[in-house]
């Protein structure tokens, strides 16, 4: 709501014969494929630069938290297997020692 109040505001500098043409709701819902539609598309471009940087921070977060759990599963395989080499080291020496005495 406060950004319709922020728009209706920040237009009254302008003439009133060009106060539609500068608001970002008017430009959006007369916003069309006709080359020329509009007289102004300021505030419509500066949304539509918004809008692709949030939808490119929201991209890489996911490709961050996608990465970041291949990282975690990688890790933990890891130890994993750090770990069986570790068992295999240790009872080897065991079994050898139990199987000649």
């Amino acid at each position: 709501m406060r950004v319709i109040i922020d728009d209706h505001d920040s237009i009254q500098k302008y003439d009133i014969s060009h106060r539609n043409d500068k608001s970002l709701f008017y430009q959006m819902t007369h916003i069309c494929r006709e080359k020329n539609a509009l007289r102004h598309d300021d505030r419509v471009d500066v949304l539509a630069m918004l809008v692709a940087f949030f939808i490119e921070i929201m991209d890489q977060d996911a490709a961050k938290s996608a990465n970041d759990e291949q990282s975690e599963e990688l890790r933990r395989e890891l130890e994993h297997i750090h770990d069986l080499h570790l068992e295999v080291q240790f009872d080897a020496p065991n079994n050898l020692c139990n199987s000649t005495a």
